[in-house]
């Protein structure tokens, strides 16, 4: 198995996790104590990961059989660009 899909599915399993974690959170007695302000904060972090997991699921699902490898993908993307703020 190609190192980058290992990683992938490292990642999938760590957000899936975290959302588990974060769903329990939001579940909880202590969840409707925080002020609604910070309850919407919650909301959105957890949106933004059920996002974030499914596109990583999707990509999951493609296999190794992307038509590309980090074996010959080009230096520039190996490390993570930088966003400016705002992006």
């Amino acid at each position: 198995m190609a190192q980058w899909y290992e990683r992938l599915l490292a990642e999938q399993e760590e957000v899936n996790t975290k959302l588990n974690q974060l769903h329990g959170y939001i579940h909880s007695d202590y969840y409707p104590t925080l002020k609604p302000a910070y309850q919407d904060l919650i909301q959105r972090q957890y949106k933004a990961m059920l996002d974030y997991h499914q596109a990583l699921k999707e990509r999951a699902e493609f296999g190794e059989d992307t038509g590309d490898t980090a074996d010959n993908a080009p230096k520039q993307y190996e490390k993570a660009i930088p966003l400016k703020d705002g992006e």
